[in-house]
């Protein structure tokens, strides 16, 4: 079948080339075609328009002010979670901070971990004035924030303590968790 070793390596070439084409084809209809390029446009933003990577720092305020309580929603009790911050930006551009998620750890049967993840609502004061809402935090300003959860079905009972870490997602889609937070019980 071949003559000689030049045949025989041409020939392996070939067959590992179209392996190579013929997965990237299959990524390439896993992901659709949209989804292949926003993935390689998000990549080449980054590098390109030098987004920042690091933007905030948050910090929980006194523990008086984080808290959470039973509630009902629909006429099914939940957790209210509540939580008030303070945001640094330390970028030399404004940034915005309009989602926020809350993971709750816990145990079940004393001893087998558990973790539950819930998205929640955030509004960060502005910097000139008192009011709350979606505004942008200056750069290198430093600022406050409230945030609430609502936990459904209830993962505490009543006057229990709940332990968990807070997630801010910015503008730019970066990431910011604050440290261990424990939130007590209030009525």
């Amino acid at each position: 079948m071949f003559d000689g070793l030049d045949q025989f390596l041409a020939f392996i070439g070939a067959v590992v080339c179209l392996v190579v084409v013929m997965g990237g084809a299959y990524r390439l209809w896993q992901l659709g075609v949209r989804g292949w390029l926003n993935a390689l446009n998000a990549r080449v933003a980054r590098v390109y328009w030098k987004v920042p990577k690091h933007t905030l720092v948050v910090l929980p305020a006194q523990a008086a002010n984080v808290w959470w309580e039973m509630g009902q929603k629909d006429g099914t009790p939940c957790m209210q979670v509540v939580g008030e911050f303070f945001f640094t930006n330390i970028s030399d551009e404004p940034v915005l901070v309009p989602k926020t998620s809350l993971v709750v750890y816990g145990s079940r049967y004393w001893f087998i971990p558990t973790s539950h993840r819930v998205e929640g609502n955030i509004l960060v004061r502005q910097a000139q004035g008192y009011l709350f809402g979606h505004t942008d935090i200056p750069s290198r300003g430093l600022t406050e924030g409230r945030a609430d959860w609502l936990i459904l079905p209830p993962v505490r009972q009543k006057g229990e303590v709940l332990q968990g870490r807070a997630c801010f997602i910015d503008g730019y889609g970066n990431e910011h968790w604050t440290p261990m937070i424990t939130f007590a019980y209030r009525e």
